[in-house]
């Protein structure tokens, strides 16, 4: 685990001096890209944090895949949304309000979006209308929330169905989580519970906004898959 699953790292820490700037405006919101070869420490501590989670957490191969940008968001909204969040929870426990990270996959329109307002719930997706209106997948197997995974590939799925090369990394606020057994498509949270894990542990559902706060863009290129050589 690393120092934001530990809960050692307070969210309202900055990764780059430029975020201070942008957080001190109540309206404040910029993703502040980072390439390939970062032109400060700090960029490059970012870089390795990010990518470390990327590929650490990948069951493919990771040598098929390479990271092109990352993109740090910084929203000052969604933050005081997410610490009132955090605060709440550790009023209940300490444990309640451990950060734990997760993955979203989705289209690049759609991370914008997500980055600048935070996602919805379904229930308040379905209420969209116009170019913003966004069509479910589905009720939600293992309930009506938010869906992430713990596991970069399996959000790149979702992502790469929509013709994308795009993934959110979050920080999360999973509190205490319900373990599913079996499918609760379209069932609201269990009562006394903050989140739901997937039977398998793939997926963690949260039920409220305020319970996710979107770290980073990543945008990722994926390359042919390479043979060793054979030797003559």
């Amino acid at each position: 685990p690393d120092e934001y699953e530990l809960g050692e790292k307070e969210p309202e820490e900055v990764d780059l001096e430029e975020e201070r700037e942008i957080l001190k405006d109540p309206q404040g919101f910029k993703i502040i890209d980072i390439n390939a070869n970062p032109t400060s420490s700090a960029q490059e501590v970012v870089w390795a944090k990010a990518s470390a989670k990327f590929f650490q957490t990948m069951q493919k191969a990771q040598g098929n895949y390479s990271i092109v940008k990352i993109g740090v968001v910084v929203n000052t909204k969604l933050r005081r949304n997410f610490e009132q969040k955090k605060a709440q929870l550790a009023s209940i426990s300490d444990k309640r309000s451990t950060i734990q990270w997760g993955f979203h996959g989705s289209t690049p329109e759609s991370i914008i979006a997500i980055a600048k307002e935070g996602f919805k719930h379904p229930d308040d997706l379905k209420k969209t209308k116009g170019k913003k209106k966004v069509k479910l997948l589905d009720d939600g197997f293992f309930g009506k929330g938010i869906y992430f995974s713990l596991y970069s590939d399996y959000a790149m799925w979702y992502s790469e169905e929509r013709g994308s090369n795009q993934i959110l990394l979050c920080s999360l606020l999973p509190g205490e989580t319900f373990q599913c057994t079996t499918r609760m498509d379209g069932k609201d949270r269990e009562p006394g519970y903050d989140s739901h894990y997937s039977p398998k542990g793939n997926e963690i559902i949260v039920f409220e906004s305020s319970q996710i706060l979107p770290r980073y863009v990543i945008t990722f290129s994926e390359q042919e898959a390479k043979e060793r050589e054979q030797e003559d």
